[in-house]
């Protein structure tokens, strides 16, 4: 009923507005013309693509989570009604606290750092979600997955903002939730049949699995996104370029595929050691992010050579 209500309301919004006339090379009408032009724009523009590429990874764990979340505390740990509520009003505390840190402090954070960390960290609680075996890990982990939420939403959102052209917004926020709910649709679908036949932990591990790897991926093959406005386009270094080229005795591509192919040969492994003991991949997986992401950081603030 409330999407129903905010329909009409949208609509009886988008009649006071003139319309707009349809390009001749443009014939779609509406809504899908704006999503073409909106990605035209993007696909032409290396931050846009690249903060545009990243939904499908990065958004797979949440949409996915929304759907598992409940048989994880509900059938698995077995938490009341009551205990259900106070579940989801951490996780929302979790949103609430990182907001207002943020704001007060998030100008002496780069938005690159804010996005891909929030990404991986977030990845990182969820696969604890996943192992929780009682309440209070359940609402720590909810908390945390919260608080990492919000980081990459406000630093993704920043960046947006500032790099966006305020004419062009409108289409370029349509696109992006088009590929978005795609996201939602899928994610909630793949890992709900797979948590059918491998369980509830085991679906939730592979998920942040998946997306982590699609992330490290997707930022191997893309450019470094812009922290600092719209004029600079491609960052001289931060976290996204880590998995790019590094070791100039070889050329891009080549350096790209042997990251990758090292990429690959340690999902490899990993799934080795998590069928002889699944809850020690969990933390080896959850370890080898969390020093990942200390090292980009630390080479980042020059703390490390």
């Amino acid at each position: 009923l409330t999407y129903v209500f905010s329909a009409v309301l949208i609509l009886l919004m988008v009649g006071t507005f003139a319309p707009r006339k349809p390009s001749a090379d443009t014939p779609i009408p509406g809504l899908w013309r704006g999503v073409v032009e909106g990605l035209s724009y993007i696909r032409r523009d290396h931050l846009q693509w690249a903060l545009f590429v990243l939904i499908f990874p990065a958004y797979l764990v949440g949409s996915g989570l929304n759907a598992l979340q409940t048989p994880l505390a509900k059938g698995e740990i077995g938490i009341s009604d009551a205990q259900f509520g106070t579940f989801n009003s951490v996780w929302g505390a979790g949103f609430l606290v990182a907001s207002l840190l943020l704001g007060w402090y998030g100008s002496i954070v780069s938005k690159g750092g804010l996005v891909l960390g929030g990404v991986l960290l977030q990845f990182s609680f969820t696969a604890l979600m996943g192992m929780s075996t009682n309440v209070s890990t359940l609402y720590a982990t909810a908390f945390l997955v919260g608080f990492s939420n919000t980081m990459s939403y406000v630093g993704l959102s920043t960046v947006l903002m500032e790099h966006t052209p305020s004419e062009i917004m409108g289409r370029v926020v349509s696109t992006r939730q088009v590929a978005l709910h795609l996201v939602r649709i899928v994610s909630p679908l793949v890992f709900g049949a797979s948590a059918e036949l491998l369980g509830i932990r085991q679906a939730i591990l592979l998920m942040t699995l998946t997306g982590a790897v699609g992330t490290l991926v997707v930022s191997g093959f893309l450019h470094p996104f812009d922290t600092g406005g719209r004029e600079r386009h491609i960052a001289d270094g931060g976290p996204w370029r880590r998995i790019a080229p590094v070791d100039m005795t070889y050329d891009v591509p080549q350096q790209v595929r042997l990251n990758v192919a090292a990429l690959v040969a340690l999902a490899i492994c990993w799934i080795i050691v998590a069928v002889r003991d699944f809850s020690g991949a969990v933390w080896l997986l959850v370890s080898l992010v969390s020093l990942a992401y200390l090292g980009f950081l630390g080479r980042r603030r020059k703390w490390l050579p």
